[in-house]
Formats: C-alpha cells, structure tokens, sequence
C-alpha cells in the first residue's frame, strides 16, 4: 500500500520534472485533475482532454470509416506525406549491414 508521503513525493519529483521542461501545471474545469500543457497551448484547453471533460467533441468521432484498410506502405506513406506538409524534413536512413563480421553496437552520426 503506497503511504500519502510516498505520493506527495513522488508528486513533487514529477511536477519538478514537468517544470523543468517548461510544462505548466494546470487543473481541468470539468473533472478537477491536474494536468500538464506547454504554455502555447494554455489558450486552446480548458479541459484535461478527456473523452467526457472535452464533452466528446474529438473530430475523428465524426469521420467516415475507410471502406479498405490500407496497407502498411500506405499507412507509411500517409504518415511521411503529414510530416512532410507540416515542414519535417525527410532524412534517407543509412544502410547499417555489416557485411563484415558481427554488429554489436551501432553508434553517432556522420556529418
């Protein structure tokens, strides 16, 4: 059984953690939890997110179901093309065969 110290503790050590990453703790209007936000994003929630605290507002609860489930390389696609648009830049991934011998630890980066 976890003690009220243990919890107290625990929350400070999280909170402090939180903080230090530039989180905001914040308390939901509707359930009256804490949670966490980055401040850009203290003006767009008044709510911890919750499916009953954001009244079941989640657009993707209104979208039409796919008539085929798409393949992995077009799941692959869909997700590379949203990262793509929203300004991520696609990097090609180095080939890490060793055709040499045995790889045990593959580390850093070429520049």
């Amino acid at each position: 059984m976890v003690d009220d110290e243990s919890l107290t503790n625990t929350y400070k050590v999280i909170n402090k953690f939180m903080t230090e990453k530039g989180w905001l703790e914040c308390r939901c209007g509707t359930c009256g939890k804490n949670f966490y936000l980055k401040p850009s994003s203290i003006a767009s929630k008044s709510s911890c997110g919750w499916g009953q605290c954001a009244g079941g507002s989640y657009s993707f609860f209104n979208s039409i179901k796919r008539k085929r489930i798409m393949s992995p390389r077009q799941v692959c696609t869909a997700i590379c093309e949203h990262f793509e648009r929203i300004g991520f830049k696609t990097e090609i991934p180095r080939n890490i065969t060793n055709l040499d011998g045995n790889t045990d630890l593959i580390t850093g980066r070429n520049s």
